[in-house]
Formats: structure tokens, sequence, C-alpha cells
């Protein structure tokens, strides 16, 4: 108990200060959260309701926000290319720029500029060890390199997510349906899905037909659910599922889901309510993209009832006279 308070401790300070995580301590945190689960069941929900994220004092948050930017804006200019070069030519100090001057000080970063030389933006620190490529992008795919360190973290660290807030437990089955070419994603389910002790498997953006006959086959698989229990499609796909199982007369009696992942794109409200219809499983939707890892969200509720609310009162307005 007082090396997982330890842990914990060593996370926060961290988080606060910029330094570099310990992977292995991570890793440790992972084992520590299984056990605890063993040992003492499911959360109530007034503990849940614990780790979602709540309201945080402005000021400290503008501090926080100003210290971590600084620490990213210095190694920008001073370990990658792109950004030295970019410094260089505004005459911008590095030192200078703040969270509340960001957008007046630098001009965003092109997409045009990370296609062209992906290896500009890599830091002269790190080790590449994974090229990544995006699969939302028209044209020519955006590519991404990632570092051992990274994958490390971010595995570790949607492992936790995903016990925490997406309920995952070691007899939980993951299918993604995801592009061949999102590396990152691929990586990330697997070596995150080891760490918790359930099972996954990359079905990838297969035809309808069989993607359903997938989720419904039973697995058969000692110490695990009889069906896949968790999905990850993005919301265009997962729409042609809904459709397909629609047209075929599936119903949610045929599969065994209880969370469906989708994100990438915009879920509409009423994907959402015939993917429950049809899956039984309701649709936590994510924000995150290859580009910008490792800032991901989670659309909260009240974000999709004032979306739902705005595209009501859209689709319901009489249209005027001529």
């Amino acid at each position: 108990m007082i090396s997982t308070g330890m842990r914990e401790i060593r996370y926060a300070f961290s988080m606060l200060t910029g330094r570099r995580l310990k992977i292995h301590s991570l890793q440790k945190l992972v084992r520590d959260l299984r056990d605890t689960l063993e040992e003492f069941g499911e959360a109530s929900d007034e503990v849940s309701q614990l780790l979602m994220i709540g309201e945080t004092d402005v000021r400290t948050q503008q501090e926080v926000s100003n210290r971590r930017l600084g620490q990213a804006v210095a190694n920008a200019a001073a370990h990658t290319v792109y950004y030295r070069e970019q410094f260089a030519k505004s005459g911008i100090d590095p030192a200078d720029v703040t969270a509340s001057a960001l957008a007046d000080m630098l001009r965003p970063t092109p997409k045009s500029a990370l296609r062209a030389m992906p290896a500009a933006f890599v830091s002269d620190l790190a080790e590449p060890v994974l090229l990544s490529q995006t699969t939302g992008s028209t044209g020519t795919p955006t590519s991404v390199w990632f570092s051992a360190y990274e994958l490390e973290v971010l595995s570790t660290l949607d492992a936790l997510s995903g016990m925490l807030m997406g309920g995952l437990r070691p007899h939980h089955v993951v299918a993604s349906f995801a592009s061949s070419r999102a590396m990152l994603s691929a990586y990330d389910l697997q070596r995150s899905s080891s760490l918790v002790g359930n099972g996954c498997l990359q079905v990838g953006i297969v035809d309808p037909a069989i993607a359903l006959e997938r989720l419904a086959a039973p697995l058969g698989l000692p110490g695990k659910v009889a069906q896949i229990s968790h999905m990850m499609a993005n919301p265009s796909y997962l729409g042609r599922l809904v459709e397909a199982a629609e047209r075929g007369g599936w119903t949610e009696a045929d599969f065994g889901l209880q969370s469906i992942f989708s994100g990438g794109e915009i879920v509409t409200e009423a994907l959402r309510e015939r993917a429950l219809e049809v899956f039984g499983a309701v649709v936590v939707e994510t924000y995150s993209a290859t580009e910008i890892t490792p800032v991901a969200a989670q659309v909260c509720s009240t974000s999709i009832r004032l979306r739902t609310t705005a595209a009501s009162r859209f689709s319901t307005r009489r249209p005027r006279g001529p």
C-alpha cells in the first residue's frame, strides 16, 4: 500500500513538473490497480465520480499551463529542426511565449510542413522507432515518428485509463476495426491489453458482413468472455456496421458487446441510438489524432446534449418564405 502511494505521488510530481515519467513505476501502478480490483471488487458509483475531471482553480491552471508550455517551447526550439528554424526566422525568444500570447506570437504549424518532412519534427534527443500514418487525412497521409519511451508511456497510461474510465478487465476482449496503417493505434491496443490482461484482436477495415460475423462468433477462450465485449471503430465505419446489421436482421441478442469506443469524427445522436439498439452497447466518444498525440479527450455528456439540441433545432426549423 505504501509503495503504491509513493508511485502515485511520483506520477503526480512528474505531471506537475514536466519531468520524464518512470515507465516501470507506471506499469507497477497498472499491476497495483489489477490487484486492488481483484481483492476489493468494482468501485462504487461514488468512487467512480471521484475519478472524473472536476473544476480546477483558474490561477493554478494558468500557472501550470504557462510552465509546461514554456518547457515544451524551449525543448522544441532547441532540439527540433522545424521549430528551431521558425524561431530563428521570426526573431521571437522562446522564453517570451506564454499560453495567453501563444496565438499572437506563433502561427499554427501547417499540416503540409509535417507531411513534407516528418523527420524535422523529431527531437535530437529522441530515438524514433515507429512511423505511424494518419487514417483520416485525404490524399497523402501525414506521418509521425514515435520513440520507444513515448510508446510505452502512451500504452501504459491507456491501460490505466481503460481500467479506470473504460471498465476494461482481464476477462474482456477488444476488437479494433481500424486502418492497417494506424500503427500507433495497433501497437497501443496490443501493449495496453498485455498490461490489463484483456484479449485483443485487430480486425481492420473489412466488409461489414465479415465484421458482424466476427463480433457474433463465440470465442471459446479460457478466462475470457464468450464474445467480443468491446469494439473500437470510427463513426463512419460504425455507421456501415449498423446499416449492415439492420439489413441483415441482427439484434443485440446476437452480440456480447458492452462498450463501443469511437472517435476521429463526430458521432451523431442518431448513430449513437441506432448502435445502442442494434448492439446493446453504449458508444463512448473520444477525440484524438495522430498529429496531436498525446493530447486526447473524452466527449462529455454536456457537449453531447448541446450538440443534439442544436441539431434538433436546425432540423425542425421551418424554411423562410421567398
